[in-house]
């Protein structure tokens, strides 16, 4: 699974005054070339191997594939001498804003932490919405969801080292729980940002219920933008349209992601 860029935004937002855009290379976005200034690091600073390659696949044996690691993305982001100067998110929480949760999360980001030699974020506390079922391993969408969860706090304190973090699980993915995280989170004042790494096509949302569906998040942003919470939302991860079935097809015409999940 691909990190997801609101997490990383949402983090960096914290950081710089300008805004920064990930995909289509249109005024102000990320150019190609700022994603590999660290291309062939030293080898003591790789971790998987695969931060030693080229972005550009056709430098690469067997073509292999470049990974992103700390460093290269706040190099992207334009963050590496603003934490380095300090402007790091101190003082400031972010609120990671995902359906369950994950039992290792917080062990998981101290593992990253220790291979990238990144310090532990100043505080990390866990919101479990009421209702919320434990965790059981052979349920595909809790494990899913799991992974969404603990990738999303790693790259959030990756850009922003100084700041705190909230992991609010919802009781499930369906809206209504998904929701009433966010409508706590904002409520109760839990962070400066909230990241919301999850969402789908809002082709699905034509009908009445559909209607509802946005009606409600609508609100619960409104709420926070009077609150002067900042919030990012996933863009969606097939380009200009979205997944249309669960065998993976994509819709025929553009259509852009809404932040809210079906059930599955």
């Amino acid at each position: 699974m691909n990190f997801k860029m609101s997490t990383v935004a949402a983090s960096a937002a914290l950081l710089a005054t300008l805004p920064s855009f990930a995909g289509q290379q249109s005024p102000g976005a990320i150019v190609f070339e700022r994603t590999q200034p660290l291309e062939q690091p030293a080898a003591s600073n790789a971790v998987f191997g695969c931060e030693l390659r080229f972005f550009d696949r056709s430098k690469n044996a067997n073509h292999g594939v470049a990974c992103y690691g700390p460093a290269t993305i706040r190099a992207a982001y334009g963050l590496t001498d603003l934490i380095a100067s300090g402007s790091d998110g101190r003082g400031r929480t972010i609120v990671i804003l995902d359906a369950f949760g994950s039992p290792t999360a917080q062990a998981d980001l101290h593992a990253f932490d220790a291979a990238f030699g990144l310090p532990d974020p100043p505080s990390f506390t866990v919101v479990t919405m009421p209702g919320t079922p434990a965790f059981d391993p052979k349920n595909g969408n809790m494990v899913g969801w799991a992974e969404e969860t603990s990738l999303d706090v790693q790259w959030s304190h990756a850009v922003a080292p100084g700041a705190n973090i909230v992991l609010v699980a919802a009781k499930s993915n369906n809206d209504d729980d998904l929701t009433a995280g966010l409508n706590f989170a904002v409520q109760n004042r839990l962070g400066d940002v909230i990241s919301m790494s999850f969402g789908e096509s809002e082709a699905f949302l034509t009908d009445a219920a559909g209607r509802q569906v946005v009606q409600a998040w609508e609100r619960g942003f409104k709420d926070a933008r009077n609150r002067r919470i900042t919030l990012f939302v996933s863009s969606g991860d097939q380009g200009s349209t979205n997944t249309a079935d669960a065998q993976g097809d994509v819709f025929p015409f553009p259509n852009v992601s809404s932040p809210r999940r079906r059930p599955t």
